[in-house]
C-alpha cells in the first residue's frame, strides 16, 4: 500500500499544524535520525518513553520543571528553545559565534593552508563556497556546544564531520556497513570523540553550552552510559542554509546590491553591529527566512497519528503532512 502526503500551503493552516503536538508528530523522523547514529531500540524507548515518578529527569537550573511528564526526547526540543530563543542563554551562543567570525573572517586567515582557498596573485583569493561555509560553521558550532575540548580530543573532527555530511544518505538509507565504510567510520569517529568529552570531568570542560550540560544531567538521571549520551547528542549540521543564502545573493546582483546598501551601517566600524543587522535590515531578514523555508524542508514533515481536521479537510491517520 502507498502512503499519502498532504501538502499544506496556507500560512494559517501551517501555523495550526506547528502548534499541534498531539496528532501531528515529528518524533518518527527524529527517531530514524537518532537510530542512524547508532542508537538501539532500547535506547530510543528510554529516550522517548513516558517518564515515571521515580525516573523523572532532574530539572537543571534555568529549565522549566517537567510537570507534563514529557519524555526526554520531547524535552530536548524544549531545551533547544531555552538555549536558542531570546532569553538568558542566547547571549552566550551569540557571543561565541560573533567572536569566532570576527576573528576567522579576517584576510590573514585566508592564507593558512585551507584546501578550498587559492590565491589569485592579485591580492584576492578564490574559494569554494560550500567547503568554506561548511568548515566555518562546523567549527563554530562545535565551539558553541562543546567548547574547546572536543577539538583538542580530535583535531580532525571538522573534516570527519564533513565526511559524514557528504555520505550521511548511506546511513539514512541503511546501506550495509561493508558498502558504506567511510560513512560508518566518520559517524563512529564523531561518537568516539563526544564519548571522550563526556568521560572528561565537567570541571575540565567548563565552556560547554547550557544545552549540553542540561542534556548530560537529564541523561545521567536515566542511567545513560557515556556512549549512549554521545550517540544521542550528535550535532546536526546547519551550514548549508548559509551557503544557499550566499549563493542566491551572488546569482542575483540587484538583490545583493540592495542588501549591501541595507547592511552598510552595520559594517562601518571594526566590529559588526549585530543589533542593527537583526532589527534594521528587513530585506536581509526576509531573504534569510525564505532560505530557511526552502533549505530546511525536512523539518516541515509531520506524521499524522490521528485523523485531524486542517483547513476544513480531514487528514487521515497514518499518512504524512508537509508544510510549504
Amino acid at each position: 500500500m502507498g502512503q499519502t502526503i498532504y501538502v499544506v500551503t496556507s500560512g494559517r493552516d501551517s501555523a495550526e499544524i506547528y502548534k499541534n503536538t498531539n496528532t501531528m508528530s515529528f518524533e518518527i523522523f527524529v527517531r530514524k535520525s537518532t537510530r542512524s547514529c547508532g542508537a538501539s531500540d532500547e535506547l530510543l524507548d528510554r529516550l522517548y518513553g513516558v517518564q515515571t515518578a521515580s525516573a523523572m529527569p532532574v530539572t537543571f537550573a534555568g529549565s522549566e520543571p517537567n510537570n507534563e511528564s514529557k519524555s526526554l526526547g520531547e524535552r530536548t526540543h524544549d531545551f533547544h528553545g531555552i538555549q536558542l530563543l531570546p532569553g538568558a542563554h542566547l547571549p552566550e551562543v551569540t557571543a561565541i559565534f560573533k567572536d569566532f567570525f570576527e576573528e576567522k573572517l579576517r584576510m590573514r586567515y585566508f592564507s593558512q593552508g585551507k584546501p578550498y582557498i587559492t590565491s589569485t596573485g592579485q591580492g584576492w583569493v578564490s574559494l569554494k563556497l560550500l567547503k568554506f561555509v561548511s568548515d566555518y560553521f562546523v567549527d563554530a558550532g562545535q565551539r558553541v556546544y562543546f567548547g574547546k575540548l572536543l577539538g583538542e580530543i580530535n583535531p580532525n573532527l571538522i573534516s570527519t564531520f564533513l565526511e559524514l555530511e557528504d555520505r550521511s544518505w548511506q546511513i539514512l538509507y541503511e546501506i550495509p556497513a561493508p558498502f558504506a565504510r567511510k560513512a560508518h567510520q566518520a559517524r563512529d569517529g564523531i561518537i568516539d570523540a563526544i564519548q571522550k568529552w563526556f568521560d572528561t570531568a565537567p570541571g575540565d570542560r567548563p565552556d560547554g553550552s547550557w544545552w549540553m550540560s542540561t542534556m548530560e544531567a537529564e541523561m545521567k538521571s536515566l542511567a545513560f552510559s557515556s556512549r549512549e549520551m554521545a550517540t544521542t547528542v550528535v550535532p546536526i549540521y546547519i551550514g548549508k542554509a548559509c551557503f544557499w543564502l550566499l549563493a542566491f545573493l551572488l546569482y542575483n546582483p540587484k538583490l545583493i546590491d540592495a542588501v549591501r546598501e541595507e547592511t552598510r551601517p552595520a559594517l562601518g566600524s571594526d566590529l559588526v553591529d549585530l543589533e542593527y543587522l537583526k532589527n534594521k535590515c528587513p530585506q536581509l531578514n526576509a531573504i534569510w527566512m525564505e532560505t530557511l523555508r526552502m533549505a530546511t524542508s525536512a523539518a516541515s514533515f509531520r506524521f499524522i497519528t490521528e485523523d485531524t481536521i486542517v483547513g476544513g479537510k480531514v487528514l487521515r491517520k497514518g499518512n504524512r503532512e508537509k508544510t510549504r
